[in-house]
């Protein structure tokens, strides 16, 4: 009945309000005239009737809250839309005895009824004792309150809410049921487990920066007590303040017998300075006595602290026990001084083997070439009355002095293999080649091989002459020992991994050169013997030679501290491998000097210069032409006079420098030939007098020197010779004429020959 009680009321209401405003305004329009809002009865019949429908229709569409809420809300007048607000009547055993239409659709949106049940029912089980326990302290109270909890909408879904309660008590003070406001508290329920996550992630993050400190404070403390360095505070007083655990092993106290006490304590009589408060950082060198006397030599840096007021409060210094260090620096010194010596007494050593070995060469090939010549000239005169056998004997008497003398010129090579003279030089390995392709020309020709070069070859930093020698000795053992009817020798560098048996390991500061043939090969049991000194695998009669160029070629790749090995098979070749330093700078081209171009190697006619422009033939009004010899060694000088004589040459022969000089004051002969070492005055000295002081400049002058380097050289030829000739030339006297008569004939040759 409520509801239709309450339409009639709004329709009345409605209709009565229309007619009322629908008549103030007729007579407004009438200007007051009643007859006339009388007369128009019907028109404020259908105003009314429309009134009334729509005070009707208000009272549907606007339904009449719930009284019993609006009167336990105190709120009698609450207009129709507050029925939208979610609010409840529960019991005082907290069971729902009304609920307006907005909870029942909140919290049951299925539409199922709850009205009688209990609010346990939709309180989450965790949140049941909270809630109970709000209720009781506001029935005790009877004072309004609020309790958050939990709604279970299904089994696994639920909604945070906020229940505003306020008890409602009888005339008694009873609380005899409570009105309920709930709202939604979800977002505020997220925002509070987000912060206590936040929270709970910053006190773990705070435990972790708690134990991180603690750990940085134990290690600090671990450096600080650990580190090889003494550490020490001073007071105002000069009382030490702190020490660390180094300072106390080193000196040999405990803790308690520092502290607090006089920093004197460990200062050496005999120390010069001692630390001050003074406001500035200062570094010195010092003594400190341990606590069993003995003496330490320590390093010191202080630095002085003060408070905010700029009052100076404490020292804080550090030391460095220098004991070890200064004992090894006096050792090292010594040690250094001692090597010093040992480094001269080396290369007094060096000198005295290098001019050793060019005595040795020298004493050593005069008589032979004596033998040699002696030979020669026996067998080309009495060959006749010798006979068979006696020629014979002279011809293998004649074959070994020219192995002993090939014999003497290893050994000497080889003395100076393992030197490289003056600083390393940048040069290019195909340079390198193309000068032993010149030197082996004639070998190469008469075996009718071919020397090749593989890929590009890189550039090198050593003693180029030396390399030079290197690669010839490789190159002409390849074309020796081959009996291949093709020879072929191939010179590359390994831009590959090395193979597997390869004994070094090689970085990119050295190349690793080849240099392979197809010859007879090497067994594999012989591969270090070849290495060896005058080491041969085969007899004379087989192949010519010492034994001793491989041990050159080791020597020469040692001295550039390189390495240098053999992979061959008996019968397949052999590949010659070596190891050599690259430039530091990457492949610079650079210019050979023109005495290493001029150069030659050949053991008879070494090279040939120009001294003046003009020439000077041999007279022509003589019948033999004027020779000046100079030569000490008695044996050499009738040997050279005989040949000589039978060339049809005159001989004036002198033993020194000296007399040939009161000679030259008076005579002018057609060519000198003089010897390098003589008593007194040498040869390069008669020769550069000749030239300065009796302006002689025309004369042909020999110089008798076996010397192939190319400064060296450069000395004769500055000292102005015009020819160097080999006295080796004098084992084949037939050789020798053939080169006198070609320099008496030519005068001094053009500039620019060898």
């Amino acid at each position: 009945m409520l509801p239709i009680k309450y339409g009639i009321q709004r329709a009345l209401i409605g209709g009565a309000a229309a007619l009322f405003l629908f008549g103030v305004y007729w007579l407004i329009s009438q200007r007051f005239d009643p007859q006339a809002l009388l007369d128009s009865w019907p028109v404020l019949a259908v105003v009314t009737a429309i009134g009334g429908f729509v005070g009707w229709f208000a009272s549907v569409v606007w339904p009449r809250p719930n009284d019993e809420i609006h009167e336990a809300s105190g709120h009698r007048n609450r207009p129709r839309w507050q029925d939208r607000l979610r609010l409840g009547v529960l019991s005082s055993s907290l069971r729902w005895l009304k609920t307006s239409t907005a909870l029942r659709r909140w919290l049951k949106p299925d539409g199922g009824e709850f009205k009688g049940g209990s609010l346990y029912s939709l309180v989450h089980p965790e949140d049941v004792n909270d809630v109970d326990r709000a209720f009781l302290a506001a029935s005790l109270n009877k004072a309004r309150f609020q309790a958050r909890c939990r709604i279970a909408l299904t089994a696994a879904q639920h909604r945070h809410v906020l229940l505003k309660v306020r008890p409602l008590t009888d005339a008694t003070g009873r609380v005899v049921r409570y009105l309920v406001r709930v709202a939604d508290a979800t977002g505020q329920a997220r925002v509070e487990q987000n912060f206590k996550k936040q929270m709970s992630l910053a006190q773990e993050r705070l435990v972790q920066l708690e134990q991180d400190l603690a750990r940085l404070k134990e290690s600090y403390r671990d450096l600080y007590h650990n580190a090889p360095v003494m550490y020490f505070s001073l007071d105002v007083q000069g009382k030490l303040v702190t020490v660390n655990d180094t300072l106390l092993r080193t000196l040999g106290y405990e803790r308690e017998e520092v502290m607090g006490r006089s920093f004197t304590l460990m200062w050496s009589e005999g120390a010069k300075e001692r630390p001050t408060a003074a406001a500035q950082v200062r570094e010195w060198e010092t003594h400190w006595r341990k606590r069993d006397g003995a003496q330490l030599n320590v390093w010191i840096r202080t630095v002085p602290l003060a408070d905010d007021a700029g009052r100076f409060v404490r020292l804080r210094g550090a030391a460095l026990d220098l004991t070890d260090r200064s004992r090894l620096a006096i050792e090292l010194l010594a040690r250094g001084d001692e090597l010093e010596r040992t480094n001269a007494r080396l290369r007094q050593i060096n000198t005295e083997l290098e001019d050793f070995s060019y005595v040795v060469s020298h004493d050593l090939k005069e008589p032979l070439r004596t033998l040699q010549a002696y030979s020669h000239l026996l067998a080309e005169d009495f060959s006749s009355q010798l006979g068979p056998d006696g020629f014979q004997y002279i011809n293998h008497m004649i074959q070994a002095s020219r192995r002993l003398g090939e014999l003497i010129d290893d050994l000497l090579k080889l003395s100076q293999a393992g030197r490289i003279k003056g600083a390393p030089q940048e040069f290019d390995l195909i340079e390198v080649v193309a000068t032993v392709r010149n030197d082996l020309v004639g070998l190469i020709q008469q075996k009718e091989a071919t020397v090749l070069t593989e890929g590009s070859l890189p550039a090198l930093s050593g003693d180029q002459q030396r390399i030079a020698q290197l690669l010839a000795n490789l190159v002409a053992n390849a074309l020796k020992y081959n009996r291949n009817p093709a020879p072929k020798v191939v010179i590359g560098q390994v831009s590959g991994p090395l193979p597997a048996s390869a004994p070094v390991d090689v970085d990119h500061r050295h190349a690793v050169i080849y240099v392979r043939d197809n010859g007879i090969g090497i067994d594999p049991k012989h591969h270090q013997q070849i290495f060896g000194i005058f080491r041969r695998l085969h007899q004379t009669d087989e192949f010519e030679g010492t034994g001793a160029g491989l041990a050159i070629c080791q020597k020469i790749v040692q001295a550039h501290g390189g390495k240098i090995w053999v992979e061959s098979q008996a019968g397949q070749g052999a590949t010659f491998y070596f190891t050599l330093p690259r430039p530091p700078q990457l492949h610079q081209q650079l210019t050979p000097p023109a005495s290493a171009r001029q150069e030659n190697r050949s053991e008879d006619l070494t090279a040939t210069r120009q001294t003046s422009p003009g020439t000077r033939a041999p007279s022509g009004g003589q019948a033999k032409p004027l020779v000046l010899l100079v030569e000490d060694q008695e044996d050499i000088g009738v040997i050279i006079q005989r040949l000589g004589e039978r060339s049809g040459l005159q001989i004036v022969r002198f033993a020194s420098a000296e007399e040939a000089w009161q000679y030259l004051q008076t005579n002018e002969p057609d060519l000198l030939l003089l010897d390098i070492n003589l008593p007194g005055m040498n040869g390069i000295a008669l020769c550069r007098n000749v030239r300065q002081e009796l302006h002689r400049a025309n004369v042909p002058i020999v110089l008798f020197s076996p010397e192939e380097n190319p400064a060296e050289l450069e000395k004769l030829w500055n000292a102005g010779a015009t020819h160097i000739l080999s006295k080796d030339l004098l084992s084949e006297p037939a050789v020798w004429q053939e080169r006198i008569g070609a320099i008496l004939k030519q005068g001094v040759r053009a500039a620019g020959g060898l």
